[in-house]
């Protein structure tokens, strides 16, 4: 299950190429001008996935990639429950630290529903979360603390910033700017 903004959209098709080449089923629930804070708000809704797709889905990949401090842990709260919802988007790293909680809460909580394939164990669901970073260098804030909290958790990072191939410190010759600038719609 993909949830992000404009970079991780149908449109853009790379999840679905990835989840097509190792015969994985996908479910990409990315729109564009979206963030973290409207995928927390979809699982308070109970709309970004149902209770059978949790139960089927293998990983949770996240690609809201604003350039925002996911990291910071001045506002998060112990339990998942205690934030006060809907989210707005003034606490990035408040929305990721809810989703990443309700989402393990409730992978594990599939042990006592008896419609779940987990029901019974003692773990319920294993929970796979994958972050991402941004595919340029250049967003420096959300990069260096999408990493602080990937290793915080344990989560796998999907390196964007490290393969793609565009980076803020290749400079073009005669703009004196970063050669991406010249290439991309956008400011960085």
């Amino acid at each position: 299950l993909m949830t992000g903004a404009s970079f991780a959209s149908k449109e853009n098709g790379w999840f679905e190429i990835a989840c097509e080449a190792i015969d994985y089923q996908c479910i990409n629930r990315a729109i564009g001008g979206k963030a973290i804070s409207d995928t927390a708000n979809q699982m308070e809704e109970g709309t970004l996935y149902s209770r059978n797709e949790l139960d089927q889905i293998d990983a949770l990949v996240i690609m809201h990639v604003h350039n925002r401090d996911v990291f910071d842990e001045t506002n998060l709260k112990e339990n998942y429950k205690d934030y006060p919802v809907p989210f707005d988007r003034s606490d990035y790293a408040a929305a990721y630290d809810y989703v990443i909680k309700r989402f393990i809460t409730e992978c594990y909580e599939l042990k006592d529903d008896p419609e779940s394939r987990y029901y019974g164990t003692a773990t319920g669901k294993a929970p796979v979360i994958i972050l991402c970073t941004h595919w340029h260098s250049g967003r420096t804030v959300f990069n260096a603390s999408v990493r602080k909290l990937a290793e915080k958790w344990g989560l796998p990072l999907v390196e964007f910033d490290r393969n793609i191939g565009f980076n803020a410190r290749t400079i073009h010759p005669a703009t004196g700017a970063s050669i991406s600038l010249l290439y991309a719609q956008d400011s960085q």
